[in-house]
């Protein structure tokens, strides 16, 4: 369901997120109007961009060759 909406969010044009929820659940639930029991697993975050993303710089990264990446074991 989350990769649902992260992919219509794209669609639609609007900036997306996920983020695992492992700190400040309660905030969280307090700020969207829920309360225990409800539990969250992880947030999506939906809004309009801002221009500044910077590309990662992992993209930058020489990309290893098939070799390097894959071992082949000998049965």
């Amino acid at each position: 369901a989350a990769m649902a909406l992260l992919l219509g969010a794209e669609a639609a044009g609007l900036g997306a997120a996920f983020l695992g929820t492992f700190r400040n659940e309660d905030a969280v639930l307090e700020a969207v109007g829920r309360h225990r029991p409800a539990r969250l697993f992880g947030t999506v975050l939906l809004g309009h961009h801002d221009g500044q993303d910077q590309p990662s710089a992992s993209l930058s990264r020489a990309v290893p060759s098939k070799a390097e990446r894959v071992t082949w074991l000998e049965a």
